[in-house]
This record gives C-alpha cells, sequence and structure tokens, in this order.
C-alpha cells in the first residue's frame, strides 16, 4: 500500500462523511489497517457481505464500539488540554462523576490527565462486549453457509484515557471465553492495533505510528469513490 500518495495529502475532507456511506468508509479503514500491518496475510482481501472482509478461507466482520458519552468525553478534554473556555469544559466533563481532570508530575514536567472511575471504564468496556455479541449472533445466521475462519475487527474512535491495552485485552479474552464462532479479534484505535488470539489467548501489539491520519483518509475517499482499491494506494 502507499498511503503517501499525493492525492491522499491534499485529501481535505470538509464535514462528516455522508451517514449512507459510514458503514463502508469503516469496513474500509479495518482494511487498511489489517493491509498496513499484517500485509502477507490480507494483501489480497476485500470488501464482501457477511462477513464483511473476505479472501481465500477467512473473513472478518467489522463492528463499531464507541459510546456517545465516551466520545464525547474525549472532545471535551481535547478542548480543555488546548485552552478552548477550560472552567466549561472542567466542569462539563467531571459532572457524571464518572471522569476528573488531575494534574500529575512527569518527571520535571506537569502534565493533565483524564482519571476515569470505574463507572466510566464499566461503560467504556460494555461497548466492546456489547460489540462482540452482537457480531456473534449476527455470524450465527450464517455460520453455517460460510466455510472458512472468522475473525471480528472492533473499531473503537476514542479510546478512553485510563484505560491500557492490557484492560481491554483482557476483557476481550474474558467475555469472548464461551464463543466459539470467532477465533480473533482485533481492537484498533487512533494509536493502534491489538491482535487478540482467541484460541492461544496470546496479545500482540501493532503502533500506527503516523500513518493513521492517511488510512483514515484513504478508506473515506475509496468509499466516496474517489480512489478505488485497483489504485495505486492500495496497491
Amino acid at each position: 500500500m502507499n498511503y503517501n500518495t499525493r492525492r491522499i495529502k491534499e485529501y481535505n475532507p470538509q464535514g462528516s462523511i455522508k451517514s449512507q456511506l459510514f458503514k463502508h468508509s469503516a469496513e474500509y479503514l479495518v482494511l487498511a489497517v489489517l493491509k498496513h500491518h499484517i500485509p502477507l496475510k490480507y494483501n489480497k482481501a476485500v470488501l464482501s457481505e457477511r462477513p464483511d472482509i473476505q479472501l481465500e478461507g477467512l473473513g472478518v466482520e467489522v463492528t463499531i464500539a464507541d459510546s456517545r458519552e465516551n466520545m464525547q468525553t474525549s472532545i471535551e478534554f481535547s478542548k480543555y488540554c488546548h485552552g478552548n473556555n477550560t472552567e466549561l469544559r472542567k466542569k462539563t466533563i467531571e459532572k457524571s462523576g464518572k471522569y476528573k481532570i488531575k494534574k500529575v508530575k512527569n518527571s520535571a514536567h506537569e502534565i493533565t490527565i483524564l482519571q476515569s472511575g470505574g463507572g466510566a471504564n464499566k461503560n467504556y468496556l460494555s461497548c466492546i462486549e456489547q460489540s462482540i455479541y452482537k457480531k456473534e449472533q449476527n455470524i450465527r445466521k450464517y455460520i453455517n453457509d460460510y466455510n472458512g475462519t472468522l475473525e471480528l475487527a472492533i473499531l473503537q474512535k476514542e479510546r478512553l484515557p485510563g484505560i491500557d491495552y492490557e484492560q481491554i485485552a483482557d476483557h476481550i479474552i474474558r467475555v469472548s471465553s464461551d464463543i466459539n464462532t470467532i477465533h480473533t479479534v482485533y481492537y484498533i484505535d487512533q494509536k493502534c492495533m491489538l491482535c487478540v488470539d482467541l484460541i492461544s489467548k496470546e496479545t500482540t501489539q501493532f503502533d500506527h505510528g503516523e500513518c493513521y491520519e492517511c488510512l483514515h483518509k484513504m478508506a473515506r475517499m475509496t468509499a466516496e469513490g474517489i480512489i478505488a482499491l485497483e489504485d495505486e494506494e492500495w496497491a
């Protein structure tokens, strides 16, 4: 793949993507991330139906796990850190009692963090859990007609500060313990991709580095028909 082409760098989307293209854009983003991090395995993968991403003998179902509350909290915290009406942002974030803005020492510097309580963590992890169960139910509707191995990709656009990747991986393994239709779960956010093997219980972490924004652009441009899977960006 080549996500550093001129047209990707120059692409400047205005506003949110059209609602009817949102699902395909998310699927293209997962496809791009998989092709980027595990190219030998997913080089020939394409979008399809039941499951969403397919290649010979393997399929990946895609789901999005973001609660409105978590996304709004992350947005408000970002605005707070940029000095945008800080008192109002702080009040909005802390009013539920689930989150608290805290100043901590980091070496010689003081940094601002968003501390989440048990209620916030439970709500965030619950979104992941619900996504797994919902997709597992959908898979059961066509599992008898599909002969390949099935995987699940969970796209989480905003990871709540205060929750680490080890917690997420452990939660995925725990809630998937009684599921035998899915072999691997991929958790994808803006920073990295976790590959959780439900058979061996092993987790591998792939950091995106600086490529996520370009991959996100690629996905949206493909969903909008600006580029295609046959173009140089996906080659």
